[in-house]
């Protein structure tokens, strides 16, 4: 690819630096310094700035490079100005972190700018452009929820400091399952026909060194197939699941400090973990016992602490993060008229996102279509793989959406595999 790049700097009339690649202007050969002014006036004072294929950077000199954020695939052309930060050929998840980090929904509106792109470029950039889109939106969902569950979350975390002195911290777990699997079951579409392949080869025993975890959603198909669930997860601060932890019985309940009392009350073993929340330092949370970053569903939670606690492997089931067969995960199906947000301005933001679906690879090599917030915890998962690489994650989903940096395991292959190795 890089290696077929033909640069050429030229000076203009204007005694400025123009660029050709490949024989084709990237700047005007004129004066391509009031050419990216001109190009600038879009742009406001507080909005956030991506330059896709920015050539020499002269959009960075005009806005300020502090403010802007540089895409160059190649890495010769980024090599021409080293007095700019670029991110160069970036992979999409890179993007994705990088923008995630950059942009701030206070600001106005996000501006996406493209310089001249070469032909053989276009596929990369469009990419590049909509992994950009994809963490706009995260940004907008994880804002709205701070906005919807402002007042929630205080309301449940005070209720639940009366719960504190007969819990345990997620702290107290550390490097408790030290060489342990960890099978984490979410409430995927394939979820149940996973439970029939689990239930044919293992029957309702426990596998030796293998800690069966739940998310709340899952927890009664597990507790009707009468599998031994370890924990059971939950992060929501709305009470629509308390429903779910009718059966938990002697289970140990995982909870957030700021899940709603409703789902604390139904615990006989309690742990909590914070959420970084401001009243956990007045109200005795130890910091030992937050979680920096859940990820944004109760299946990456979950994920985050098993890791904390040692496990050497995560094998996600049930964990589909897109449609299959018309089907989508539990809390889109189960309760379709209750919103995770409670102003008609919310509830059309949820709706609008719903339907805002979006093509995906699957483990067999398809095609599939997930949300946005799916997609978000599927890029979570992939993050949490290459940030542990001495823990081996394993998706299992047999019409799942791929994960980056996963690798895709049939259940019963993985079940025949930990049964030899236990055996060894």
């Amino acid at each position: 690819m890089s290696g077929r790049l033909k640069l050429e700097r030229r000076k203009t009339p204007a005694g400025q630096d123009t660029l050709l690649v490949n024989g084709k202007f990237f700047h005007s050969r004129y004066d391509p310094v009031k050419e990216a002014r001109r190009q600038a006036e879009k742009v406001g004072e507080e909005d956030i700035v991506f330059v896709l294929s920015p050539g020499l950077g002269y959009l960075a000199d005009v806005i300020g490079p502090e403010r802007v954020r540089l895409v160059e695939r190649h890495p010769e052309i980024a090599a021409l100005r080293d007095d700019l930060d670029f991110l160069v050929a970036p992979s999409f998840e890179k993007v994705y972190e990088e923008a995630l980090d950059f942009i701030d929904t206070g600001k106005k509106r996000l501006v996406l700018l493209e310089g001249v792109v070469l032909e053989e470029d276009r596929g990369y950039y469009s990419r590049v452009r909509s992994a950009i889109e994809a963490a706009l939106e995260k940004a907008v969902e994880q804002r709205l929820t701070i906005e919807a569950f402002g007042e929630l979350w205080e309301r449940n975390i005070r209720a639940n400091a009366e719960s504190f002195p007969r819990a345990r911290w997620i702290s107290e777990l550390v490097g408790a399952f030290r060489g342990y699997a960890a099978v984490l079951f979410a409430a995927g579409p394939g979820l149940e026909r996973q439970i029939e392949d689990w239930r044919g080869l293992v029957g309702t025993k426990r596998l030796p060194k293998t800690v069966l975890v739940s998310v709340d959603s899952a927890f009664p198909f597990l507790r009707t197939a009468a599998l031994p669930v370890d924990y059971c997860f939950t992060t929501d601060p709305q009470p629509v699941k308390a429903e779910y932890l009718s059966a938990l019985g002697e289970t140990p309940l995982v909870a957030s400090v700021l899940s709603p009392p409703e789902i604390v009350g139904r615990a006989t073993r309690l742990f909590f973990y914070g959420q970084n929340h401001p009243l956990e330092d007045s109200l005795g949370v130890p910091r030992t016992a937050r979680v920096a970053d859940p990820g944004g569903s109760v299946s990456t939670t979950a994920a985050g602490i098993l890791l904390g606690w040692g496990v050497s492997e995560i094998v996600l089931v049930g964990q589909d993060l897109a449609f299959a067969e018309g089907v989508t995960h539990s809390r889109e199906t189960q309760a379709p008229l209750r919103y995770r947000f409670f102003s008609r301005e919310d509830r059309a933001f949820r709706i609008r996102r719903t339907r805002n679906l979006r093509p995906v690879r699957s483990v067999s090599g398809k095609t599939v279509w997930t949300t946005p917030a799916l997609d978000s915890y599927r890029r979570f998962f992939s993050r949490l793989a290459r940030a542990n690489p001495e823990v081996r994650f394993i998706q299992t989903a047999p019409f799942g959406a791929e994960i980056e940096g996963v690798p895709s395991m049939a259940l019963s292959d993985w079940l025949e595999k930990r049964r030899k190795n236990v055996e060894k």
